[in-house]
């Protein structure tokens, strides 16, 4: 009988490879697909507001805002945009706001999109460097450990410049490893709209300093061969030059004096130092960080001493010592710290991320406000250094999988170990019962729910007020919820607390909906205004409802009520008598006024 041979084509294993790698892309995007469809749900939040009205009352031609000139770009009239020169970011809104007007949905939707294609950079510069295992594992970090941090992308400039960003720190990075003109050419595409975030220069800049330590030898010749990338970080830092809040929102400019200066260093490195040692991200940070540390310091020893099973020694090490650091704040911050400058100079297949993130911290250190959101910037960076670090030390764990499993009636008992015991502790963290590690999940929960109670106050207001209502609420210097105030408490009570937006941004929302007739006062005259006819007070939450109904007789109008918080508007119960505080826990009905004296 005649053998029949079967000629493979060489490139079948390729297009098996590739079919492969989209499997394991699909899988490390698949988590961030949470980033449109949470947003989906969302209404408009704090100073998107103002940059909706610039949308809407743009109405020169759009070459006009491309101008570093504030009379002709009119950013300066809106507050939270001015003096900011972000032209890219600001006519992407005014595309959208063409497109879908005041529908906030599309927006979110729109910008998760371009912030997974972010993500999607992110896994490149992973799979070229250290190949499509650490791509995966960096991008599932990510999330893991910055997913409370990741309710802070839902400002309608955020996620966009993460996609202006992401691409041109891949490509910078590629550059100077291949020396591509297609790599230039994405350069010199998101160049201009990348600078929008003004530390995107001093990002490349601590790329290209990680990468020329690396040349041991031939670092003149690095320098030669990469000048076109060099070159264009000139224009960069102009560009970053054009928004004066650049150098203006820094206690650096203020004149202080050198005590003054070290005392705001020092209050935001404890600051955001204690929010990347917490919680989930400071298991996974002080974990695979200093795991990667005591992974080192072992490897060492067991080749001094030749003795094998030092190697393991990293594991306990690892464990003791985070679990100590996290009891014992801010130790954790200083051994993190030590953990980050030890593998940058011990380690260089981590150095570019480590560099990235330092850069990233030390620039958002000597910011004037507090904003969990500038973690994220170097939270992409520190997702890099995990993935590098969880496939180094899951080594011996692969190991013994070949060694042990190989056979399927072993693996498959093996997988469902693995699996149970992976969710078991998700389910108790999800569940609530693990309040540290799933503050989080309530964080943003709460978010979404106030979030959404805040869309149909203000659908209400621009629908069903007469003309000329006035509105009165808690300012959030009453409140003490100023951006200096609102540090001091956890994540979930700022959740909790913490306005939608506040007046001013209620106001430019008010005249995008056409009902600039309305106007905002503060609650200290609520006592005076009460008794007009058209006089309505404003609860954004069920903390400014509490203290409402505490303070004032009131009757309530409107409530919008979800599972975790809730929002009302009210009136003056003028003709009533003062009723008494309601029952803690209560819930005052709708028809009765309930009031304490005022403190």
């Amino acid at each position: 009988m005649k053998r029949h041979q079967h000629n493979l084509s060489p490139a079948a294993p390729a297009a098996a490879a590739g079919k492969a790698r989209l499997l394991w892309l699909a899988l490390a995007l698949f988590p961030f697909l949470s980033i449109p469809l949470i947003g989906a749900q969302l209404y408009f939040r704090h100073d998107d507001s103002a940059l909706l009205l610039w949308a809407k009352e743009f109405t020169a031609p759009f070459y006009h805002a491309l101008s570093p000139d504030p009379v002709v770009n009119g950013f300066d009239k809106y507050p939270g945009m001015g003096p900011y020169w972000r032209p890219f970011i600001y006519l992407y809104i005014k595309g959208l706001w063409g497109l879908f007007g005041t529908m906030p949905g599309p927006y979110y939707v729109v910008g998760g999109v371009l912030f997974m294609i972010a993500v999607y950079f992110l896994f490149r510069i992973a799979e070229q460097r250290w190949g499509l295992a650490v791509a995966v594992w960096s991008c599932l970090a990510l999330m893991a450990a910055f997913y409370g941090t990741m309710y802070n992308l839902y400002h309608l400039t955020i996620q966009v410049s993460f996609f202006y960003q992401l691409p041109l720190l891949y490509f910078f990075w590629d550059y100077l490893q291949r020396q591509r003109g297609r790599s230039l050419l994405g350069m010199l595409l998101f160049l201009v709209p990348a600078m929008g975030r003004q530390t995107t220069p001093v990002l490349m800049i601590a790329i290209l300093v990680a990468e020329w330590l690396g040349q041991r030898g031939q670092r003149l010749a690095f320098l030669r061969k990469n000048w076109p990338a060099l070159l264009l970080l000139v224009p960069g830092f102009y560009l970053i030059s054009l928004s004066p809040q650049t150098s203006e929102g820094s206690v650096l400019a203020e004149g202080a004096n050198v005590a003054a200066i070290i005392a705001f260093l020092r209050e935001r490195f404890f600051y955001y130092g204690g929010l990347l040692t917490s919680g989930v991200t400071g298991l996974l940070l002080l974990t695979l960080i200093g795991g990667g540390v005591w992974h080192h310091f072992a490897r060492q020893a067991s080749a001094r001493l030749r003795v094998e099973g030092i190697a393991w020694l990293w594991l306990p090490l690892t464990l003791i010592i985070t679990v100590t650091v996290m009891a014992l704040q801010p130790l954790a911050i200083y051994w993190l710290v030590f953990c980050c400058i030890y593998l940058f100079v011990c380690d260089a297949q981590v150095r570019m991320p480590i560099a990235w993130a330092g850069a990233s911290i030390i620039c958002f250190l000597s910011a004037k406000y507090y904003h969990n959101g500038y973690l994220l910037e170097s939270g992409f960076a520190f997702a890099l250094a995990l993935g590098v670090l969880l496939v180094r030390l899951s080594e011996p764990l692969v190991w013994l999988w070949h060694r042990h499993f190989s056979l399927p009636r072993r693996r498959v008992p093996a997988l469902a170990g693995g699996t149970l015991l992976l969710a078991v502790p998700l389910a108790v963290v999800l569940s609530g019962r693990a309040p540290a590690l799933s503050e989080p999940f309530e964080v943003v929960q709460i978010a979404i729910d106030s979030n959404q109670n805040f869309q149909e106050l203000m659908q209400y207001l621009q629908r069903e007020l007469p003309a000329g209502a006035q509105l009165y609420e808690f300012s959030e210097e009453e409140l003490g919820l100023t951006r200096f105030d609102r540090r001091h408490i956890s994540l979930r009570e700022r959740a909790r607390r913490v306005k939608i937006m506040n007046a001013q941004d209620k106001l430019n929302m008010l005249r995008v909906l056409d009902r600039e007739d309305l106007q905002i006062h503060s609650a200290a005259d609520w006592p005076d205004a009460s008794r007009h006819p058209q006089a309505y007070f404003l609860a954004a939450n069920d903390f400014e409802r509490e203290l409402a109904q505490q303070r004032f007789a009131l009757v309530l109008v409107r409530e919008f009520k979800r599972t975790t918080d809730s929002a009302a508007l009210f009136r003056a119960d003028a003709l009533q008598p003062q009723a008494a505080p309601a029952p803690p826990g209560g819930e005052p009905l709708a028809d009765k006024a309930v009031s304490t004296p005022s403190p």
